[in-house]
């Protein structure tokens, strides 16, 4: 905040916030400190800034770590976790995460050719979250690829529907 930072993206893994569960039972094993990233936003909150909490990676009894969920009951989890998320930390109250990330550069290593997938994914944690907060801000999570194939993939399926905004890593430049 010294260096006129007016916010932070702090980064809560999946497999640590809800490392265990079943999909009759998703919130079983909830971790209500998101994985250690809600001390972080308080701390950041009580400095004045702003905080982006990007959601990354499965826990195991959903999917593989590094594996966006493709089943429908998959997305059914994730949309109830994400909602219970969103109620836990009292966003809606004035809570310390300011915006919702969904998932870092799944335009690259595991979940490059899925964008439909990616898409789904999306769509599932945008209805949790604001099933938790209806006015929840939602981020599509960034891409690093430039505008190619998984990026008309990710548009075309319509996954600005469920989202506020649209973020971009500029390591290089587009595809094509």
């Amino acid at each position: 905040k010294a260096d006129g930072a007016r916010g932070i993206r702090l980064t809560s893994d999946m497999a640590f916030v809800a490392p265990t569960g079943s999909f009759g039972s998703p919130l079983s094993g909830l971790d209500t400190t998101m994985g250690g990233s809600l001390a972080r936003a308080q701390h950041a909150e009580s400095l004045g800034m702003g905080v982006l909490m990007c959601i990354t990676y499965s826990p195991s009894w959903i999917a593989s770590y590094h594996q966006i969920p493709q089943s429908v009951q998959a997305q059914d989890a994730y949309a109830a976790l994400f909602a219970r998320l969103v109620q836990l930390h009292d966003v809606h109250q004035g809570g310390p995460v300011t915006a919702w990330e969904i998932w870092n550069e799944p335009d690259i290593f595991f979940c490059q050719d899925l964008s439909d997938g990616y898409a789904a994914y999306l769509a599932a944690a945008s209805t949790g979250l604001r099933a938790g907060d209806p006015d929840a801000i939602v981020l599509h999570g960034s891409l690093c690829s430039g505008v190619g194939p998984f990026a008309r993939g990710v548009a075309s399926a319509g996954t600005m529907d469920f989202c506020d905004g649209f973020n971009w890593h500029l390591y290089k430049p587009p595809l094509d």
